[in-house]
């Protein structure tokens, strides 16, 4: 009698724990739309939203594609994340391995894929995060998406970006000289994501672009093309920011991925040694 009784309590739990498989992946709905990068692109601008991406490869088995939605369904299915989807972004797929996916692939800026990629509505890119990473830690997708959506309320404030003037070096020093200002030059290379980072994230600030606007003329130079510049510098790491006056003498110099405040005060540091220079050298006539 006890061992029937025991045999209808777990066939009754066997049961509940079935129907309630069954109707939760009857409740789920995918966030992701069918729609091409262009298109979320312009509903998630119209709506005021941004754009989440998931960059894969095309399954190659139907195992793997079982794998993949599998994996899609429980990291979605999770209320927080779904909700966080349907309140603030656009998502879709897109097959890096297709001509979309290679039209799209600059915007991932060297990031590799398959990765899920949070993106303005032009484009700019807010942060990415591995499905690898996520399938051990899935909390990670609500903090570096929460950290995309600040990012994009600071992109949508600032409209401004610094102004890079289109002259030889030799024409920016008699400018220097002339207007008695510090020369600003963003030396970077190709395939540097630092560098790509700088000009999306912080040249593209308000505070950032009238400061260095007021106080200094702009260049942008390859320096992985002007050898010899490098080598008189003695640059290594890109990005560098090298700050020099209008006899082609080195102020300053700074380098690497930097916040807007911290960038701004490598500019005020070359204001204030400048005067120094200054100084010194009327002193000495």
């Amino acid at each position: 009698m006890k061992k029937n009784r025991l045999l209808k309590i777990v066939g009754f739990a066997c049961l509940f724990v079935v129907l309630t498989i069954s109707v939760n992946a009857q409740k789920y709905k995918s966030v992701f739309k069918n729609l091409t990068w262009e298109q979320a692109a312009e509903q998630a601008q119209k709506e005021g939203k941004i754009v989440l991406v998931d960059a894969m490869r095309k399954a190659r088995t139907p195992e793997d594609q079982r794998k993949q939605d599998v994996a899609e369904r429980k990291l979605f299915s999770t209320p927080e994340i779904m909700d966080f989807c349907n309140q603030h972004v656009i998502a879709i797929h897109i097959d890096m391995g297709s001509e979309a996916g290679k039209a799209f692939a600059p915007k991932l800026m060297m990031n590799m894929y398959p990765t899920y990629g949070f993106f303005m509505p032009n484009g700019d890119i807010l942060g990415v995060v591995s499905p690898f990473l996520l399938a051990q830690k899935p909390e990670k997708f609500m903090e570096v998406g929460n950290k995309a959506l600040k990012d994009a309320v600071v992109k949508r404030n600032n409209t401004r970006s610094i102004r890079f003037e289109e002259i030889g070096l030799k024409d920016a020093m008699a400018k220097a000289k002339k207007e008695n200002r510090l020369i600003f030059i963003d030396a970077y290379t190709d395939y540097c994501q630092p560098c790509m980072l700088m000009v999306k994230n912080v040249f593209s600030l308000n505070a950032v672009a009238d400061f260095y606007n007021q106080n200094f003329i702009n260049l942008k130079m390859h320096f992985g093309k002007e050898k010899e510049l490098a080598e008189k510098y003695g640059t290594s790491g890109y990005p560098a920011f090298l700050f020099i006056n209008g006899d082609g003498k080195l102020v300053y110099m700074e380098s690497g991925y930097t916040e807007g405040d911290e960038f701004i005060g490598y500019g005020k540091t070359a204001l204030e040694k400048a005067k120094g220079i200054e100084f010194i050298e009327d002193t000495a006539l």
